[in-house]
């Protein structure tokens, strides 16, 4: 329990300067923050006692007690996760999901903020989708990033570089007790609305295999989307 509760007080400060808050309110070195995902204190600057995470709907996803460096709730999971086991990638249940220590709204939150659009493919009108893949090893550290799918003019690099800016701390996926790495991939439609008209992708999204290669086994995270506009529309 020490690694953890390392790992736990060090996302407190990371995850509090990523905050955008609507209420909170101080009394000496205490601030009481709650918005629209998440609610607790923050302390000298770190998170303390109990926090609450919550997803798009307001329903209670996640609750870690950072003073017990303890993880108190975590909402009911069923579906399968793809792991690490017996010297394999396999898709599995597991009594504790992998998942970003926070709230999934503020982790796709923050990858929207940070997405930019390169500037090769926005001068050359490449739209498409790219995927990355990483992996969640047992220390609750994501790495070995992979884009699996690109569209070509550093649009998969730019997804790489969004998921690193992400403050890097994940539960573990457990399993009869045994902890294990993790994979996941995530999609990013990159898309260019050329006087008023979408430009259609030059590499369909999702394909199976990419260069005749079977894209990793990964438990598939939300797509996220980024698209911008050019030209003038004339009224």
């Amino acid at each position: 329990m020490g690694n953890i509760k390392k790992i736990l007080t060090i996302t407190t400060g990371l995850l509090f300067s990523c905050q955008l808050l609507f209420f909170s309110f101080s009394f000496g070195q205490k601030v009481y923050v709650k918005n629209e995902y998440e609610k607790g204190i923050i302390e000298n600057g770190f998170k303390t006692g109990i926090w609450e995470y919550y997803d798009s709907l307001g329903i209670l996803e996640l609750s870690v007690d950072y003073s017990n460096a303890t993880l108190v709730y975590i909402a009911p999971d069923t579906t399968d996760y793809v792991i690490f086991e017996n010297n394999e990638w396999v898709k599995s249940k597991v009594d504790i999901p992998p998942r970003y220590i926070g709230s999934t709204v503020e982790f796709y939150k923050l990858l929207n903020d940070y997405i930019d659009y390169p500037a090769q493919a926005r001068y050359r009108d490449v739209v498409g989708c790219v995927c990355v893949s990483f992996e969640v090893d047992t220390l609750g550290k994501s790495g070995n990033y992979e884009i699996v799918q690109d569209i070509g003019a550093e649009c998969g690099d730019e997804l790489i570089r969004v998921l690193k800016l992400v403050p890097n701390y994940w539960l573990v996926a457990t399993k009869n007790s045994k902890i294990y790495k993790s994979r996941f991939i995530i999609h990013c439609d990159f898309g260019i609305n050329l006087y008023g008209k979408k430009l259609e992708p030059r590499i369909s999204k999702r394909k199976k295999t990419i260069n005749n290669q079977t894209i990793p086994m990964a438990r598939e995270l939300d797509t996220i989307s980024y698209t911008i506009e050019k030209g003038i529309i004339r009224k």
